[in-house]
């Protein structure tokens, strides 16, 4: 489970959180946020990367090509 590649997610989700608290966190007064955000920081880090999420979209059908008309990459023009 633990690859490289887990492992380099998880830096970078870590680094892109830690980032996030010295954006808008640091200065805060109000210590609770502060707290709770540091503490669920690492975990979402670790979590996160063994999450599969398919980003891919669907091919979208529009319009029906004719049987006799080659694909778009190889025709220069029919309509």
């Amino acid at each position: 489970m633990f690859s490289v590649q887990y492992l380099l997610e998880s830096a970078f989700g870590l680094a892109c959180l830690y980032a996030l608290y010295w954006l808008f966190f640091r200065r805060e007064t109000f210590f609770q946020w502060n707290r709770a955000y540091l503490l669920l920081a690492p975990l979402l880090a670790l979590t996160a990367p063994a999450l599969h999420i398919r980003l891919e979209r669907a091919a979208s059908y529009i319009f029906p090509r004719p049987w006799n008309c080659p694909p778009a990459s190889r025709r220069l023009c029919c309509r």
